[in-house]
């Protein structure tokens, strides 16, 4: 997670964001979450693109992150989304993070 520099993050330890450099313009349609428990983290996280990572646009909807099985995945549409962008951003935009949770490993399909 986050190139080795950690094993994994707690949404508890007070992160609200969690930006990713692709190093080029990509389509980003589809994500997986790999966390440690089942449930809802409590984490509602609106995506957001950028191509300059000064200005982000919203993709989709906020959406809950639930990771359905203990060490198995979240998986969600991207909020449908079609356009290239160097900068994936998922931004906490509500509720409380759920005690216990931490999330090991982001995975991107790219389009």
């Amino acid at each position: 997670f986050a190139d080795g520099a950690v094993d994994s993050i707690s949404p508890d330890g007070g992160t609200t964001a969690f930006k990713f450099d692709f190093g080029s313009s990509k389509v980003i349609d589809e994500f997986k979450l790999y966390g440690n428990t089942s449930a809802s983290t409590g984490w509602t996280v609106q995506w957001a693109g950028s191509n300059e990572d000064v200005s982000y646009f919203n993709i989709g909807a906020p959406e809950l992150l639930t990771i359905s099985t203990a060490g198995t995945t979240h998986a969600a549409a991207l909020g449908g989304n079609t356009s290239a962008y160097r900068y994936y951003r998922a931004t906490h935009s509500s509720g409380s993070p759920a005690a216990g949770h931490y999330w090991r490993e982001f995975e991107f399909k790219i389009g």
